[in-house]
């Protein structure tokens, strides 16, 4: 039946009896609704390039039929001027040069990936990545390190960065650099996954104490209405605050929250008034590895939970992190067997392992990964033993300090 014949009785009965539809939100959807709160942003560059193209798209649906008879016209006339096997010869070597083509830009689209993985990220010794920031890292240079969601806020990562020295503190420096970071994370999204730093539209300045405590203020626009975030927004704002300001070598000892230069605010529907945060150093954390869809590019992030126990926190990592339809990945190799022994003071860990260990990549995060957490519960230093000399920067057998930081990103250009 055409859709003209229909009567209003016959579309009454169809449109009875589609599905019903349901106001479900997905993470996605709670994120996003996020952003376009929390976040102020320029339209992207590249909307109206993509809008042309597709209206070029359309264009070239509507008028393809005519152009393809013109040209399905000029080709049997070709055709029947050309004898046999001029057709037959002149097709082979198309399909060599289309093969050829195709061939030198798949190897070109692989460089480029090869480069854009690489590119802004680690700290690479003896031709071996490293995925943290060690002290001998630094030198005199400032570390900044930023909090990050994952898939929407489901999970979170920090990235590092380490700038020249010029007589600023790390908290000086937030409002010049968060711009940079936001625009480097944005052009890297496809390929690393992270979301840009959430919090770009507060202040950021430093207090000392009489007793030399020092301690990060966080001045809060008055017209955010922050009292009105939901639950996954103040999760976002919480997120963020607890984990960005605790790696930074100051020791900063608690966050402080300004609305309009008064202390004190509301955060989330809660009511209840917070000054602030003590800023916790050790939150008993696992470390796992995201690796976003079609990306060679690994980063650290937390687990969601924190662990009772070391041995607790190393055995999780063995596993894939689920929550809801997203995951991250387990940072220890599953056929890992391994013992663990603190000393008295519990400031130092060796960690004796007797499965195979090899100096390459998912190695040394997985080593990595287990100083990272060592540091989560208060150790200082960590011995491996392995049947191995030396797994990426990590001298098995010799006592190292656990790391300063992780995902360090070398460059913002």
């Amino acid at each position: 039946m055409k859709r003209s014949e229909w009567s209003d009785e016959q579309l009454e009965k169809v449109l009875q009896q589609m599905p019903q539809m349901k106001d479900e939100r997905n993470p996605q959807e709670i994120y996003q609704n996020i952003s376009a709160k929390m976040q102020k942003r320029r339209r992207p560059s590249w909307l109206v390039p993509c809008v042309a193209t597709i209206a070029a798209i359309i264009l070239i649906t509507i008028i393809s039929p005519s152009l393809m008879n013109e040209m399905k016209s000029t080709s049997d006339i070709a055709f029947e001027e050309n004898t046999m096997s001029g057709d037959e010869s002149q097709a082979e070597s198309d399909t060599g040069m289309m093969s050829m083509t195709r061939d030198e830009e798949s190897i070109k689209v692989e460089e480029e990936n090869s480069k854009e993985s690489q590119s802004n990220l680690g700290v690479v010794t003896d031709s071996q990545p490293s995925f943290v920031i060690n002290e001998d890292d630094i030198g005199d240079q400032t570390l900044l390190t930023f909090t990050v969601p994952i898939d929407y806020g489901q999970f979170f990562s920090t990235v590092s960065i380490l700038t020249n020295n010029d007589g600023r503190s790390s908290i000086q420096k937030y409002n010049e650099y968060i711009p940079l970071l936001n625009n480097l994370l944005s052009e890297k999204y496809k390929n690393w996954g992270l979301e840009t730093y959430a919090l770009d539209y507060l202040t950021y300045t430093e207090e000392i104490e009489n007793d030399e405590t020092k301690n990060v203020v966080v001045d809060i626009p008055s017209n955010l209405n922050i009292s009105n975030f939901s639950s996954a927004e103040s999760g976002v704002f919480n997120h963020t605050i607890d984990n960005t300001f605790r790696w930074l070598r100051e020791g900063y000892s608690k966050v402080i929250y300004k609305l309009d230069g008064k202390v004190g605010t509301v955060i989330g529907q809660s009511g209840v008034v917070s000054e602030g945060i003590t800023i916790e150093k050790n939150t008993k954390k696992g470390y796992f590895i995201y690796k976003n869809e079609g990306s060679d590019t690994p980063f650290f992030a937390y687990s969601v939970d924190p662990y009772d126990t070391i041995e607790e926190a190393f055995e999780a990592m063995k596993q894939i992190e689920n929550l809801g339809d997203y995951s991250i990945n387990p940072s220890i190799p599953e056929d890992w067997t391994f013992t663990l022994t603190p000393d008295e003071k519990a400031k130092h860990l060796t960690i004796s392992i007797t499965a195979p260990v090899e100096n390459r990549e998912e190695h040394i995060l997985a080593l990595e990964a287990m100083m990272l957490t060592a540091k989560e519960f208060d150790f200082e230093t960590v011995t491996v033993i392995a049947d191995i000399d030396k797994v990426g920067r990590i001298d098995i057998g010799t006592p190292i300090p656990v790391p300063v930081s992780l995902n360090p990103i070398d460059s913002l250009n």
